[in-house]
């Protein structure tokens, strides 16, 4: 987005000050006050600092310095860290990222705005905006241009555009799409720019026809200090007033790093057909590396709708279960038997994930951690890492409800706290992947129906090629040390067995757009953006 101008004010004492009342506030009202000692230096990611139990009966706290320190994520430059001692257990709280300034206006032109398409709704206010716009006519013309852009609330936008009669210059929403404001027909605000001050995070969707396009232009003028402070009002509020808002607590066991520079590497999925889905077209990817077949193995344990609970029964029972292969032809000697035995071989990674009709529901988790206690048990490699496969969202039209976005953001809400509160900090978001793809309208990628099949599993062609993807890059790509962005791999559109609706091929004209949807979901793991727009 090169015609994006940010403009930054000095504001950096000032964005200090502002964080040094909002730690003062939480401290106050959450009750972790304490006596200011000196902070313990950090550690490396190889030898983290180990932090001295404080004195009973006491409270103490103190500001770290960027490093390691044990049991707790890395202690960044970017962001304002406190450790504080409660009387028995040390607790890190993140206090927001230091931007470089604290008020910023980014300007846009019209190089935001999607040519030949327009926001197609009858929504009022309280409808729900569609994820994506509609094409005008062939797609081509610019009788119609269509853009969307996240808003904050505190926000100061300025809006010049011009609508149609048969699509609103612009709506305001909150973060689920809900309508909350939206302009009349025809509106034109070319001379006299719209004006508003956003009074909750959200979207603002714009529509802007041929004779205004040139002129189209839009500010936002945001005090990020005010940003952070609503953040903090907002976990505060999820918590519950009583509570203190510790943003993080030690997890409850220490996961191995992610393998890298071996030689071998050997993967095993205990799921369902969504672990199918995702490692269906695999050895495309490993193929176009030029990794040897022989140096990799990717099964998958597959149970149909193999919930967490159904494999911790599994477990419990010592099930036999037969394994398929889904990548690369290195030995794992027997690949069927009980499953204390699958589990006792020499697994590098082992992913985890929960059944689609389970996964915005973290209740239905609670036999995460058992799980991986009995893996870690039988597993003769006691280095191996655990991962998380976070899925993707039933399509829109799928009957069981919740589904698309707001589906997703539940499933990630889960998938967060798998990261937080239990310890695998290795995510695959295949979920945020295959959403990246379904915001894409041109070049084409989505053959029908949220890029499924049937709803729920991946249609062959684009939307298994961008799972494969994610899988890819996640684990494979950093081991073997070779990128995802270019590879040759490509995907017909037919599948050699099973159902084949609304398979799309991946060729020259889209397969750029799916590597980077793969790829900002791995970058950015919780958050949907448009993959037409590689930043």
């Amino acid at each position: 987005m090169n015609d994006v101008n940010i403009t930054v004010y000095d504001g950096a004492s000032a964005w200090e000050a502002v964080q040094k009342m909002a730690a003062i506030k939480k401290e106050i009202a959450d009750g972790l006050v304490g006596d200011l000692i000196d902070p313990i230096a950090p550690g490396t990611a190889q030898v983290p600092a180990v932090i001295p139990a404080g004195p009973a009966g006491k409270k103490r706290k103190f500001e770290p310095r960027p490093g390691f320190y044990q049991g707790f994520p890395e202690v960044t430059s970017d962001k304002r860290w406190y450790f504080y001692w409660d009387d028995s257990i040390w607790q890190l709280v993140d206090l927001g990222k230091i931007p470089d300034s604290s008020i910023q206006t980014i300007s846009y032109n019209n190089s935001i705005l999607t040519t030949g398409r327009f926001w197609n709704t009858s929504a009022g206010v309280g409808g729900v905006m569609p994820e994506s716009p509609s094409i005008f006519g062939n797609g081509t013309t610019q009788d119609f241009n269509a853009g969307k852009v996240k808003i904050f609330k505190g926000d100061i936008i300025s809006l010049r555009t011009r609508g149609g009669a048969n699509s609103r210059g612009y709506y305001i929403t909150n973060v689920s799409r809900v309508v909350k404001l939206l302009s009349a027909a025809n509106v034109n605000t070319l001379t006299n720019p719209f004006n508003y001050e956003v009074i909750e995070d959200g979207w603002l969707y714009t529509t802007c026809i041929q004779t205004g396009y040139a002129a189209f232009s839009l500010s936002i003028t945001r005090n990020r200090a005010e940003v952070l402070d609503s953040r903090l009002t907002a976990v505060e509020s999820a918590m519950g007033g009583d509570q203190p808002s510790v943003l993080f607590t030690p997890p409850r066991f220490r996961n191995n790093p992610l393998p890298t520079a071996g030689q071998t590497l050997r993967i095993l999925f205990i799921s369902n057909s969504y672990a199918v889905d995702t490692t269906r077209d695999i050895n495309r990817f490993i193929d176009a590396s030029n990794i040897p077949a022989s140096n990799i193995a990717v099964f998958v344990a597959f149970q149909s709708g193999g919930s967490l609970n159904d494999w911790w029964s599994n477990f419990q029972n010592n099930s036999n279960v037969s394994l398929e292969r889904r990548g690369g032809t290195l030995s794992i000697g027997e690949e069927s038997g009980s499953i204390n035995s699958i589990l006792s071989k020499h697994w590098d990674v082992i992913v985890f994930q929960q059944a689609s009709l389970y996964s915005t529901n973290f209740a239905t988790y609670s036999n995460v951690s058992k799980i991986i206690n009995h893996a870690r048990k039988y597993c003769t490699n006691q280095k191996v890492c655990f991962a998380w496969n976070s899925i993707w969202s039933y399509a829109d039209s799928y009957a069981t409800k919740p589904t698309g976005l707001e589906r997703l953001n539940l499933t990630l809400e889960a998938s967060k706290k798998v990261f937080n509160e239990i310890g695998i900090d290795i995510i695959i978001p295949t979920g945020v992947a295959i959403q990246n793809a379904r915001l894409v309208t041109d070049p084409i990628v989505d053959g029908g129906n949220g890029l499924t099949r049937d709803g729920t599993h991946l249609a062959f062609g684009t939307g298994t090629y961008i799972a494969a993807a994610t899988f890819f890059y996640a684990i494979i790509s950093p081991f073997f040390n070779v990128p995802l962005l270019g590879s040759a791999a490509r995907r017909p559109a037919t599948a050699g067995s099973g159902d084949n609706a609304n398979a799309m091929a991946v060729d020259e004209s889209n397969y750029m757009v799916c590597q980077n949807s793969a790829f900002l979901a791995v970058m950015d793991m919780w958050s949907v953006r448009n993959p037409v727009i590689l930043e």
